[in-house]
């Protein structure tokens, strides 16, 4: 039997030397699994969320699964997106809130893990407390009216300034938006086609002057509402930020 990591394992095929392939979970991973679902059961399933639920979300976070896919130099028990995916998929078959479960993960996978690994060690040093611990949620702007979430166009413009970068542009969609405490947001730095001319910034809070709409409560074609993740448009503004260090995609400057 050889270990896949910290999801599931998997046996010798048995093509060749008769032996069985294993897609069970180890035993401990599947007992986090069956815990966050009777979790679920027991504190998210009764809630009506109007709205973003902080209740349901600080619950969350003390049962453990915000940090839970944050490497241990966060605080954070570097359990990977396949397992923290599995996490997420039991607390909604115990009844948590879909909308719940999307501002989660649009908080890990959209700007804390990105900000994990390719921030700076200043970066990090900032704001991993915050967004391991869940006390500041993190959103991420890449759609844009015009070319939706294409990176191709992404209109959005980052010039440098005087104490970090200026951008202009207009963002929409952005999970999360109304209650984070920081944007993780791609702008065009060169005029280099595609992805190649992209950096991410991150922008502290939501400067008023961004606002713009909350965007009404949705429905899926199943009637999942989404109230618990509310959307925000964000206007054309500008303020002062800074860029994370280069990414695969960005060959920007990377100032603390």
């Amino acid at each position: 039997m050889r270990d896949s990591g910290p999801g599931f394992r998997c046996a010798p095929s048995g093509l060749q030397n008769g032996h069985q392939m294993d897609f069970g979970w180890p035993s401990d991973i599947a007992e986090r699994i069956a815990a966050a679902r009777q979790f679920a059961e027991a504190k998210l399933a009764a809630h009506a969320a109007d709205g973003f639920d902080h209740a349901g979300w600080r619950a969350v976070a003390d049962f453990g699964l915000i940090d839970f896919a944050l490497p241990q130099a966060w605080g954070g028990r570097n359990g990977g997106a396949l397992v923290t995916a599995a996490l997420l998929e039991a607390l909604g078959r115990g009844g948590a809130d879909r909308g719940l479960l999307f501002a989660i993960g649009a908080h890990l996978f959209g700007c804390a893990m990105p900000l994990a690994t390719y921030g700076s060690p200043a970066q990090a040093e900032r704001w991993k407390h915050a967004l391991g611990s869940g006390a500041a949620i993190g959103a991420l702007a890449i759609t844009e009216a015009t070319g939706g979430s294409s990176l191709d166009g992404i209109a959005t413009e980052a010039r440098e300034g005087s104490g970090g970068y200026v951008l202009n542009g207009e963002k929409t969609l952005i999970a999360n938006a109304p209650v984070a405490g920081l944007f993780l947001v791609l702008a065009r730095q060169s005029h280099r086609p595609g992805p190649f001319g992209l950096t991410a910034f991150l922008v502290p809070g939501l400067p008023p002057s961004w606002c713009r709409a909350t965007l009404p409560d949705w429905k899926s074609p199943r009637s999942i509402r989404a109230a618990a993740c509310p959307a925000r448009r964000s206007a054309k503004s500008g303020c002062a930020i800074a860029s994370l260090a280069p990414t695969p995609w960005s060959d920007g400057p990377a100032p603390d």
